[in-house]
Order: C-alpha cells, then structure tokens, then sequence
C-alpha cells in the first residue's frame, strides 16, 4: 500500500530556512546595541561627565582673621562665576586662641576640618612652614613676588627659594599727631626721634604735684603703650642692631646700640617723664585729648574714629634717626595654603586671583563701607593709589622701607613673638622701676632671645 504524503507538507509548507533564521536575529540585534550603547556610556561618563563632577566637587575652606564675609563676598562670588569647578568656603576666624586652634588642627592632618587656605601673621612663618605647601613656580615665582610686593618687608615667607605665603595687605607703624593741640603751640609735625623728644617735652602739662594732665608722646612704659615692642623694634632696627643678638652690636665709641635704643625708648617715662603707668591706654589718651602724640599701626584709626568721631588728628611716617637711611615698620598678615589639602593647586590659584589689582580694589572698597578704608595695598603697582587718600596715606608711603622681625605685638600667637617681648617687657619695666642700666638689662634679653630662637628653629 503506497505511502499517503504527509499533509503537514502540502500546499507549499515546505521548511524555509530563512523563516528559521529570522527570529535568531531578532535577539542578537538589541543585544548588540545595548552592549554597544553601554561602552559607550561607560566611556563618556568616565571620560566626560565624572571630570566635570569632580570639578564641581571642589570646595576650599578658606580661614580669614580680620575681614567680615560681607567684605569678602564680592571678590568669592566673581571667582566661583568664572570657576564653576570651584566653591569657596570662607569662614571668619575668633582671634581667640586662633593660632593654637590653627596650628593643631593642621598637625593632626584632621582633613575634614581643616583649612585649605588660612590667614598667619608673618612671624608666625617658624611655627607653620612645615605644614605649609608653597607655591608652585607657575603661579607664584620668587622673581614674581619681588616685582608685585615689598619683598624686603616679607623676609620670613620666602623660605628655600620657594614663596610660601602671600599678602593681601600691608601693616607698619605711623605718627598719630592731634593737629588741634599742634597747630595751637605753633609745634610742627616731627620727622625724627630728637625733634620727637623735643616737641613731645614742649606739649606736655602737669599739674602743682607734678602729675601729668596732657602728654606730649605716649610711650616709654610697657602696661599702656599698645605697640611699644614695635616702637622698641622699629628703634633698634634704625639703631643698625642685630635683633638676633641685641648686645652685640657695638659703635665705633664703645657705646652698646641695643642699650642705646632701650635707654631712648624708656627715657620718656624716666627723665623727661612725659608719659606714665597711671595714665589710660595710648589710644584712649589719644582719643581724648590727654596725649597730643602716639605710635601706632592703622587700625586704630578705626578705634579712634570710634572712640571720638570729631577728633582733628592725622597720621604721619614715623620719626628716623637721619634723613639718610629709611626704616619703617612691617607686621602683616599673609594668606597660605596647607600641605595637607586636597585641592594645593586650585588654592594657590585662588590666592592669586585674590592678590590682584582689581580683587585688592574690591575688597578696599567693601571694607570701607565699614569702617574708615580698608586694608592698606601690599602691591608695589599700587603705591600710589592712597597717595591722597586721609590717614591711610602714610602707612602706604612708608612700606618700600618697612623690615620686620619676631616683635610684632598682638598678634595673640603664645608663641616665638609673645616668648621675646616677655624678655624685653622685664626690661622696660627694669629701666622704669627699679632704675636698671639699659646696659645690664640687654644681657639678660640677649640670652631670651637666644633660647626663643633656638626653641623655634630660627637661626
């Protein structure tokens, strides 16, 4: 019996391999695509979108000491707009126990809570350098940094040929005259220390009993005069003496010039007695017409201005020795970046920006909505900018000649400033007091000054 054909067969249902291979392909084809769709995420999320998220990612805690957020905001928010990788994190610093706070949290590495950037006193530069990342050559070379500021005033932050902080003001010391007593005695502004001693004598009133009324000059005593290891520095520097070694220094007639300026400083409350420990604080004595004369940095200004808005007062260089050799003053505060940040690169070019002609601009004119003016410019292309400018002129005119050293008053470090003026505080108070030599006295801060130096690596 002949086979019956399958009918599965018939009417041209024959097996077509191409109706086979179809739904084969079906699968493999967005199988593919999404293999290839994925590389190529990966890739531009790697190449692309995670740079810039890290970029976005950067912020720099940035400690300040003096300036208000408010004087600060401007200059930060024109840099973040032009950096959109970058957020700057600015916070305003107690100036309680603020360099202890500082230096141990830079010691303990403690990234999460420490600065990227922070504000230091230029003397402080022994106690931080090793916890300080200096700027790269590209951004801040020596050579740089000699054309755009007062290098000579800066001495400590050039450390091994590497600029390790930069400044963003100036601070030095100026004569405060009250110009309605002045012009009153016929007296005029003095331009060095005898024509000082001279007119401070001629100002000066006391009473019957012999006490003071008015002073000419408020210095010669240590508990009322502000800034008197400034003056006392700012003397011996003119006095050519080695701070270093104070009672070494030694002129052609034997005579010992660290004494010398100790003798000179103190003699205003010793012979002349035209200044005394009962009388207030040098500012407030200033302020209220009980001193005609003082010595002092700029911001008291503001205190002054504060204390007695209608006070007729201006501000003059200070005295010197001789016409012949200028010295001032200098005891800044620079801004720094740790070595232990993140973002080392991306701070410095922050510090850069900020240290700028037109960044200095802005924050001036910000500060001096809240007060007199700000702070004074630290760039040489702008010495002249406050030439006109009232009692801040001075104190610009006066930083090409300005020196420094470890005897920056107030600066609240606890450390190698405050150690070396307790030497020269027994002094002064010695000389006053007891009636000590000058002579005798320099000995005893010479060996201080020794061991504080020794203590803090300075040589």
């Amino acid at each position: 019996m002949p086979k019956l054909p399958d009918p599965t067969l018939e009417m041209g249902s024959h097996l077509n391999v191409a109706d086979v291979k179809k739904p084969a392909l079906g699968i493999l084809v967005p199988v593919a695509a999404a293999i290839v769709l994925g590389l190529a995420g990966f890739l531009i999320t790697k190449l692309l979108i995670l740079p810039r998220l890290s970029k976005q990612a950067v912020t720099l805690t940035y400690w300040g000491l003096w300036e208000p957020a408010e004087v600060m905001a401007p200059v930060i928010a024109k840099y973040e707009s032009s950096h959109p990788g970058v957020k700057i994190n600015y916070q305003m610093q107690s100036k309680i126990d603020y360099r202890e706070r500082l230096q141990s949290i830079l010691a303990r590495k403690d990234v999460q809570n420490m600065p990227d950037i922070m504000r230091i006193h230029q003397t402080w530069m022994p106690m931080f350098v090793s916890e300080m990342e200096p700027a790269p050559a590209e951004t801040f070379s020596v050579d740089e940094f000699g054309k755009s500021f007062y290098r000579d005033s800066l001495p400590e932050v050039i450390v091994g040929g590497k600029v390790m902080a930069i400044p963003l003001m100036t601070e030095g010391l100026g004569l405060f005259v009250n110009n309605e007593i002045l012009a009153a005695t016929n007296s005029g502004v003095p331009a060095t220390w005898d024509d000082l001693r001279k007119t401070a004598f001629s100002l000066t009133k006391w009473d019957e009993q012999g006490r003071i009324v008015r002073s000419g000059m408020a210095m010669g005593t240590t508990n009322n005069v502000g800034f008197w290891p400034d003056i006392l520095a700012l003397l011996m520097l003119q006095n050519s003496v080695d701070l270093s070694r104070p009672n070494a220094t030694i002129d052609a007639r034997g005579r010992n010039l660290g004494a010398d300026a100790l003798r000179f400083y103190t003699i205003f409350a010793t012979q002349d007695r035209i200044w005394d420990k009962t009388l207030p604080p040098d500012v407030v004595a200033f302020a209220t017409g009980k001193a005609a004369m003082m010595i002092a940095p700029s911001w008291q200004v503001h205190e002054i201005v504060t204390l007695n808005p209608k006070l007729d007062f201006s501000v003059h260089p200070v005295p010197q020795l001789t016409s012949q050799r200028q010295i001032t003053w200098s005891s800044a505060w620079v801004e720094g970046v740790s070595k232990s940040s993140k973002y080392k690169k991306q701070a410095w070019e922050f510090l850069k920006y900020l240290s700028s002609q037109e960044s200095l601009q802005t924050m001036y004119t910000e500060a001096a909505k809240v007060r007199p003016f700000g702070e004074i410019y630290p760039r040489r292309d702008m010495a002249q900018s406050l030439s006109g400018a009232k009692h801040a002129a001075a104190f610009a005119k006066q930083s090409e000649f300005a020196k420094s050293w470890y005897m920056a008053s107030r600066t609240g470090d606890k450390g190698i400033n405050d150690e070396i003026i307790a030497y020269y505080e027994d002094a002064v108070n010695g000389i006053v007091e007891k009636q000590a030599s000058p002579e005798a006295v320099i000995e005893t801060v010479a060996l201080g000054v020794k061991q504080v130096l020794t203590k803090f690596g300075v040589k």
